[in-house]
């Protein structure tokens, strides 16, 4: 089914985003190499100052914006049951009373989807955390450089621990991202969506319009509920019906 190859093409292509950018990130540090001094220590700027910021700057971002477009297409989706409504003899759409009320118990899938997401923003807010750290902690250096007052690496602990568990978390939110999107991807192998491309979820209706979200694109879609007949998404070209025929 084309809907269907198109949402595997999809999956495959964020997948392996998400994939070169692990890569990226355990690989980048170790293409840093410190230069050493006489006595074959590390040089101290280096080994605690430019490593890691480029480790920051240049090895994670790839990794976070792989796994938020991730999680994005394929993490929690919140369950749309599709209706058929039948129409009236003017073409007036029947909507019936119990329209959105009905509540369904998450499925595995679903839970999987979810962490998966948490874990995606959990990573974005880590790196944001630490970037806000960061910032806060220049004043302080510029402080203390212009007063030229001596600041122990005390006055700085906490910053340095505030970055520390940043880093906790995102290393957290990367391990915890990771096994739940290969979770989520053999449940989605074993139990795959069932997808009527003759059809597309409701979402509700204003007015004399109905809103619905497209099959293939999950682009929002607007027409009257007066409307029968096929309608053509102007975003992707996918065709569904409306109404009886």
């Amino acid at each position: 089914m084309p809907l269907i190859a198109m949402n595997n093409r999809t999956k495959a292509v964020s997948g392996a985003a998400v994939f070169f950018g692990l890569i990226w990130y355990y690989v980048f540090p170790n293409m840093i190499a410190c230069g050493t001094t006489e006595t074959g220590d590390p040089i101290g700027f280096c080994e605690d100052v430019l490593h890691p910021m480029l480790t920051y700057f240049c090895g994670v971002p790839p990794l976070i914006i792989a796994c938020m477009v991730y999680a994005l297409q394929q993490g929690e989706r919140r369950p749309v049951e599709l209706h058929q409504l039948n129409t009236e003899e003017n073409g007036q759409m029947i909507v019936p009373a119990s329209f959105g009320t009905q509540t369904q118990q998450m499925s595995a899938q679903e839970w999987s989807g979810r962490v998966m997401t948490l874990s995606a923003f959990s990573l974005a807010g880590g790196y944001a955390f630490i970037f806000i750290v960061g910032l806060l902690a220049i004043p302080f250096l510029v402080l203390c450089g212009s007063m030229g007052s001596n600041c122990s690496d005390s006055d700085f602990l906490w910053a340095e621990n505030s970055i520390a568990a940043g880093y906790i978390v995102m290393r957290l939110s990367v391990a915890v991202f990771v096994l739940s999107a290969i979770i989520k991807g053999i449940l989605d192998f074993k139990n795959p969506a069932d997808v009527d491309e003759s059809a597309a979820p409701v979402l509700r209706v204003s007015g004399a319009n109905v809103i619905v979200r497209c099959a293939a694109c999950k682009k929002k879609i607007k027409f009257p509920s007066s409307y029968v007949g096929e309608v053509q998404c102007p975003k992707c070209d996918h065709v569904f019906l409306t109404g009886n025929q």
